[in-house]
C-alpha cells in the first residue's frame, strides 16, 4: 500500500507532461486524489509495507501522510493557469511522490537517499528560469547541497551533531537561513510553497535526532529555533515584497514547530506536532492564495495600498483567514497547537516561552499588515475577471474549512499527536 502511495504521483509525473493543458490538470488532480485516498487508508492500518520494508506507518507519520497528500491536492487545484502548464504539473507530482516517500520512510539510509532526491525541485526550477534570473536558485543550491553532504555524513557516522547542521540548513534556522527568502523570491510560488511547507527537516529531526541526541544538542536545537522564530518575525514586518514577507513568516512559524522538539515537555512536543499540521495547512493555503493574487495582479509589493477587496472579496477573506490561522488565531487548530506549545515551553524555559509568544504576535501583525496593504486603502472597480474560479474556490475553502473545523473539534488530532509525542518520549527514554 505505501509503495503505491509514492508510485501514483511519480507515475503521474511521467504521464501528465505529455497531455494538453486541460486534460493535464484533470489527470494531475486525479493522481493527487488517489494519493490522498491511499494515504488515508494507510494511516488507518499502521505497519510496514510488504514490498518495501523501509516504508511504514506509525504514530508519528500516520496523520502526516494524509496531510502532505491533501496539501498537494489543494495546490494542484489552486495553481493559477500561468503556473499550471503540463510540465509544471508534472514537476509538482514528482515533488509530491518524493515527499510522500520521505514521510513514509523509517530507515536512516533510505532517508538519506530521499533527502538528496527531494532536492530535485531546485534543479527543475533552475532549468525553468533564464540564466540571468537564477541567482536565488544558485544560492539555494549551494546551501542545500551542503545540507545533503552533512546529512549523508551524519547518517554514515551516526552523528546527531552533523544531522543537526543539515536539518538547520533545510529548515532555514539562523544563521543558516539565507537561501530560503531567495528561493521564495525566485521559484514559482506553488513550487516554493510545496517544497518548504511539508517541513521534511522536522520529520528528519523527529526520526534521527530526538530519540538519540544528547540533551545539550536538543538545547541547541530549541534555542536556535526560538531565536529564528523571533528574528524572522521581526524581519517579516519590514518587508516590501509579498513573497519575501511570506518567506519570513513561514520561517518563523516553522521554527516554532522545531522548538517543540526541544524535548523537556510532553505538552510542548504535542503542541509542536499539532502546529506542524495546522501551520502547514494554513501557510500552504496562505501561500497559494498569494499565488492566485499574483496571477491576477503580477508580482505584489508591500510599498503601498492596492485595494481590490471589492473585486475579489473571497480572495481577500481567504487571505486574511488563512494568514491568521497560520499564527494560531482563536477557534483554529493553530490556536490549540500554539497554546500547548507555549504552555509546555513556559513551564520549562520561561524566557523561551515568552520569546515564542512574542514571535507569534509579530507574525499576526505581519499577516494583518499584508492584508491591509494588498486589499484595503484604495477603491478599485469591480472586475469579474479577477474573481476566483470554481477549482480555486474549492481549494481555498477546503484548507480554510479544515483549519477552522479542526480548531472547533480538535480532539482526534490532539489524541493522535499526543500518542506520537508519547512514542517519541518513550523512544528517547529507552535509548
Amino acid at each position: 500500500m505505501l509503495s503505491l502511495l509514492a508510485a501514483v504521483p511519480l507515475a503521474g509525473s511521467l504521464f501528465v507532461p505529455r497531455l494538453a493543458p486541460g486534460p493535464a490538470r484533470a489527470a494531475a488532480s486525479l493522481a493527487a486524489a488517489l494519493a490522498f485516498a491511499i494515504a488515508a487508508v494507510a494511516a488507518a492500518s499502521p505497519g510496514r509495507d510488504s514490498l518495501l520494508p523501509v516504508l511504514a506507518v506509525d504514530e508519528l507519520n500516520g496523520l502526516l501522510l494524509p496531510f502532505v497528500a491533501l496539501l498537494f491536492g489543494a495546490a494542484l487545484l489552486a495553481t493559477p493557469r500561468t503556473d499550471a502548464r503540463p510540465g509544471a504539473l508534472g514537476r509538482l507530482l514528482l515533488v509530491e511522490g518524493l515527499a510522500l516517500a520521505f514521510f513514509a520512510c523509517v530507515d536512516a539510509t533510505a532517508l538519506c537517499v530521499l533527502w538528496w532526491l527531494n532536492l530535485l525541485p531546485i534543479e527543475l526550477e533552475a532549468r525553468r528560469l533564464p540564466r540571468a534570473e537564477r541567482r536565488g536558485i544558485r544560492v539555494a543550491r549551494v546551501y542545500l547541497a551542503a545540507s545533503g553532504l552533512l546529512f549523508t555524513a551524519g547518517v554514515a557516522a551516526g552523528s546527531p551533531l552533523l544531522l543537526l547542521a543539515a536539518i538547520m540548513i533545510r529548515k532555514g534556522i539562523v544563521p543558516l537561513h539565507s537561501w530560503m527568502p531567495e528561493w521564495f523570491a525566485t521559484a514559482s510560488l506553488p513550487a516554493a510553497v510545496l517544497f518548504a511547507v511539508p517541513q521534511l527537516g522536522t520529520l528528519a529531526a523527529a526520526r534521527l535526532i530526538f530519540p538519540f541526541a544528547a540533551g545539550w544538542i536538543l538545547d541547541v536545537l530549541g534555542s536556535a529555533a526560538v531565536l529564528t522564530a523571533l528574528y524572522a518575525a521581526g524581519v517579516a514586518l519590514v518587508q516590501r515584497d509579498g513573497r519575501r514577507a511570506f518567506a519570513w513568516i513561514f520561517m518563523s512559524q516553522s521554527a516554532l514547530v522545531l522548538a517543540g522538539l526541544e524535548g523537556d515537555s510532553a505538552a510542548a512536543l504535542t503542541g509542536g506536532l499539532i502546529l506542524w499540521i495546522s501551520s502547514g495547512l494554513a501557510l500552504g493555503g496562505f501561500g497559494l492564495t498569494l499565488a492566485i493574487l499574483e496571477a491576477r495582479r503580477g508580482r505584489v509589493d508591500l510599498a503601498r495600498h492596492h485595494g481590490g477587496h471589492e473585486s475579489m472579496p473571497l480572495v481577500a477573506a481567504s487571505f486574511l483567514l488563512l494568514g491568521l490561522c497560520s499564527v494560531g488565531f482563536p477557534a483554529t487548530l493553530g490556536f490549540v497547537g500554539a497554546e500547548l506549545l507555549l504552555d509546555g515551553t513556559v513551564s520549562v524555559h520561561p524566557l523561551f516561552g515568552i520569546a515564542a509568544a512574542f514571535a507569534t504576535v509579530l507574525n499576526g501583525i505581519s499577516a494583518l499588515r499584508m492584508y491591509f496593504l494588498l486589499f484595503c486603502g484604495a477603491r478599485t472597480r469591480v472586475d469579474p475577471a479577477l474573481r476566483l474560479r470554481l477549482r480555486e474556490h474549492a481549494a481555498v475553502a477546503l484548507l480554510a474549512g479544515l483549519v477552522v473545523g479542526c480548531g472547533l473539534f480538535p480532539q482526534p488530532i490532539v489524541h493522535s499527536r499526543s500518542a506520537a509525542a508519547d512514542r517519541l518520549m518513550h523512544a528517547r527514554g529507552s535509548d
